[in-house]
């Protein structure tokens, strides 16, 4: 269907042109809609990230905040196995905090 946009025959020139605008304007919004439902997607997960990074660094610059992580993360593995994964001491130190 697109090779009528190259293949124009001068009796059907200007319904032809006026096809091929109508499948670029159709194939460009597409390509806008994909790009801004990707990028919304990116966006949410980027604030995603710096929330979870802004409370593990709130958490570990608290007195007992490596403790507490470390109950957060057994609480959470007992639906699913995250305390083989998630050390509380490695959490602390990756969010910038000397533990």
């Amino acid at each position: 269907w697109v090779s009528a946009c190259y293949k124009a025959d001068a009796s059907g020139a200007a319904e032809a042109a006026s096809y091929c605008i109508k499948v670029y304007l159709y194939v460009l919004a597409w390509m806008a809609w994909a790009l801004f439902v990707v990028n919304f997607i990116a966006l949410l997960l980027l604030e995603l990230f710096a929330l979870i990074f802004i409370l593990v660094s709130a958490i570990c610059a608290s007195p007992d905040g490596v403790k507490l992580l470390d109950e957060v993360v057994n609480a959470m593995s007992t639906n699913t196995d995250l305390s083989g994964a998630l050390n509380a001491t490695v959490l602390c130190k990756g969010a910038g905090s000397s533990v």
